[in-house]
């Protein structure tokens, strides 16, 4: 019967109008009326025909649909103020019936609608009453109610329950796979869980196994059947696919192939299943008026956590004659290792958007390189059964789509460290607090597979992505060059945006990069490395552990380039030092420091230091002022290395200031037996006295303030050493230098 209703509804149904916007999708059914949303989720109307009527506009609206006992129930997030479920009815009569700072709902209960906050699983009376509560740790992604017990998953993907009213709570054993979400299923007397790498199990109450479904993902579950799609195709937006719809009180399973790009399927009461198509944007099965677009709302809350990753679109950033629709995973990967600035820029110029821009990584995905000894010559199926080389080659070979394992061994070979690291929230989080992006495998309503980089998070499980292919929360996912910081929903978490069921995540860790302050290690964002990366090699020698080498050229011009970029504090005098490692380092380099009045090249004999800081000489320096060593050094093929570069004040800067009529600086009195130092100002006023050490990180201050014109500044703490003094009082700046002494 489920079979000829099925092929029934998809051969007889109509296609309503394309959209230019938004898809509709049905996400709900009350009394015949079907409640609309976008595929994005967005927006909620309740209509049938051509009546429609607007329930909502709030982002999360439509993700969590309940109807029940005659009312429909959903979440919503708002930009500001508490997140809330609403009750809404025919008549168009809408409340709130719980609001909260964090919850997770509303989710299906006979007895009623069930809610997750912190702490506590809540069934809901209509009006929003708590009917049973029951104690849980964290805030549970998804619950449900059946039989007289709540059922929810938790933190660590486990299935947990405890009877009403706050019963003794024990774990429903379902395996080793975690779990994402659960519901329930009481015509069954079963319960559908969703398991985090992809699948459903059913089971009973005590975790018998009754049905696997290992190819579900995102089910529908309506008055007891379940609907799924099984999209094919190997780019973001697939081709074509199979409905699948199984009701397990009855037994009856059916099967159909679809076209197009099916998605979001919905079984109705009346046996028929309706789907949309998100490449024509109409539902197919029934034919309706489109559903307006939802302007997306920009962020405006703090992330929890975060780094700051480079982006790269797989259509845009390519090259303009390689179709990159099935280049998710290359750039992906690409996106991490330029996070520590790996390969050099091989820019390319990309038409669009218009008017065009250059893309400095764009040429590694489908051309071939070679990069620290390894040769990206490996062909690989990209669109229109074009044969590539390049990262596309490497990661995706013949199955267009990326391999997994392929894309660990990328990053490993491009110098970071990578692993397959499971699916947990704890270890993504963690990740992003050491300052190392992700990896991460995913599907959403749009797409059954889709690598992502994940780079931060926020408290409710919302994730900060790059998404190669564009955001997915607006209307025309890869048509626009949108990608870059988008907001995304750790499913089964619903925060308002698009929700992504994360089926693997990768490890993407390397030296996490520094922001650049007197000292530029080559790990550092102040450190720019030039020219074909084939040259580049890599010593895990030297400051830091790391250095670049590269084989020095007997003619100009220079073929590899790289350029130290400080963050000075002040314009003034300073000491310029290089970091000379004990390996691959022999040949006279020509440095360029860059001054306050041009060039100043000096050569360093890089064979006569070890393990070592040179100094190249003391220069006035401004605030744009940087060094550079190129390849060229007259003698052919010796090592020349490139490692940290400090540039030290000498403590004779000099601000914009005029120096004041009552004198021309200040003194500094230390006292090394009681760790102070005296300091004589030949004025008074306010502002701060600041100790630098030689790299320019500060390391003690003070505050100035009132007629005195000597001060103590206490030396306790500091190390032994020499630092700079910087005196700012009323706009009047002065430095010095001050030697710490040892001993008690």
């Amino acid at each position: 019967m489920v079979a000829a209703l099925l092929a029934l509804s998809l051969m007889a149904g109509g296609a309503g109008p394309g959209l230019a916007g938004a898809c509709p999708s049905v996400v709900g059914e009350l009394r015949g009326h079907l409640v609309l949303s976008t595929a994005s989720g967005r927006g909620l109307w309740l209509g049938e025909g051509t009546r429609m009527l607007e329930l909502s506009g709030s982002p999360g609206c439509a993700a969590n649909v309940l109807v029940h006992e005659g009312s429909i129930y959903w979440k919503e997030c708002p930009p500001v103020g508490p997140q809330r479920i609403v009750r809404g009815r025919p008549s168009g009569e809408v409340e709130v019936v719980l609001r909260a700072d964090l919850l997770s709902g509303p989710f299906l209960g006979p007895e009623g609608p069930v809610a997750c906050l912190p702490g506590e699983v809540l069934v809901l009376e209509a009006y929003g009453a708590a009917a049973g509560r029951v104690e849980v740790e964290g805030l549970p992604g998804s619950a449900c109610s059946m039989e007289g017990e709540v059922f929810w998953v938790d933190s660590e993907g486990r299935l947990r329950a405890a009877g009403l009213p706050g019963g003794e709570r024990r774990e429903v054993r379902t395996g080793h796979q975690p779990l994402a979400a659960v519901s329930p299923i009481p015509e069954a007397g079963l319960l559908l869980l969703e398991r985090v790498g992809g699948g459903c199990v059913l089971i009973d109450s005590r975790g018998r196994v009754d049905t696997i479904l290992e190819d579900a993902t995102f089910p529908v579950l309506n008055e007891g059947t379940i609907a799924y799609v099984v999209q094919r195709g190997r780019g973001p937006v697939p081709e074509d696919g199979e409905m699948v719809v199984y009701d397990p009180a009855g037994r009856g399973l059916a099967r159909t192939e679809v076209e197009g790009s099916p998605a979001c399927p919905f079984p109705l009461s009346s046996g028929e299943v309706v789907y949309t198509d998100l490449r024509r944007g109409v539902v197919v099965g029934r034919e309706w008026l489109s559903v307006p677009d939802v302007e997306v709302e920009p962020e405006d809350r703090a992330l929890a956590g975060g780094v700051e990753a480079p982006y790269m679109h797989q259509l845009y950033d390519t090259p303009d004659w390689f179709d990159g629709g099935w280049s998710c995973g290359p750039t992906s990967c690409m996106m991490a290792g330029q996070y520590y600035d790996r390969l050099t820029p091989d820019s390319i110029w990309c038409s669009w958007p218009s008017p065009g821009h250059y893309s400095e990584w764009g040429a590694y995905i489908p051309e071939m390189y070679t990069f620290l000894g390894h040769t990206y010559d490996v062909w690989g199926v990209s669109p229109g059964n074009v044969w590539v080389q390049g990262s596309h080659g490497f990661i995706c070979r013949d199955a267009g789509g990326a391999y997994w394992d392929y894309m660990a061994l990328w990053m490993e070979q491009h110098g970071l460290y990578s692993a397959w690291a499971g699916t947990s929230w704890s270890t993504y989080t963690s990740e992003i607090d050491n300052g190392w992006p992700m990896v991460a495998s995913t599907s959403s309503i749009y797409t059954p597979g889709h690598i992502l980089l994940f780079a931060g998070y926020y408290e409710d499980h919302s994730i900060l992505v790059n998404d190669p292919y564009g955001d997915q929360n607006q209307p025309g996912w890869g048509g626009s060059y949108n990608g870059e910081d988008v907001v995304y929903d750790w499913y089964p978490y619903n925060n308002g945006h698009v929700q992504v069921h994360v089926a693997q995540v990768f490890y993407a860790r390397s030296d996490v990069p520094t922001e650049p302050d007197t000292l530029v290690d080559n790990v550092s964002r102040g450190f720019r490395k030039l020219g074909p990366c084939r040259y580049w090699h890599e010593t895990h020698t030297g400051y830091g552990g790391a250095a670049w080498w590269t084989y020095s050229t007997s003619a100009p011009p220079d073929t590899c380039v790289a350029r130290w970029e400080p963050k000075l504090p002040w314009a003034g005098e300073y000491e310029v030092l290089v970091y000379v490692p004990p390996e691959r380092a022999e040949a006279t380099g020509i440095y360029a420091v860059h001054t306050s009045s041009g060039p100043r090249e000096v050569t360093l004999d890089q064979s006569l230091y070890s393990d070592q800081w040179a100094s190249l000489g003391t220069f006035e320096l401004d605030l744009d002022s940087y060094l550079r060593l190129g390849d060229y050094t007259g003698e052919h093929w010796e090592y020349l290395a490139f490692d940290a570069a400090l540039f030290s004040p000498m403590g004779t800067g000099v601000g914009p200031s005029t120096v004041p009529a009552t004198g021309s600086g200040f003194e500094l009195v230390p006292n090394p037996c009681i760790r102070r130092t005296m300091v004589e100002l030949p004025t008074g006023g306010s502002g701060r006295v600041t100790v630098y050490d030689l790299a320019g990180r500060e390391v003690a201050s003070m505050t100035v303030s009132g007629p005195g014109c000597s001060m103590v500044l206490s030396t306790e703490g500091m190390a032994p050493g020499t630092y700079v003094v910087r005196v700012d009082v009323d706009g009047w700046e002065r430095t010095r230098k001050l030697v710490v002494l040892g001993g008690d």
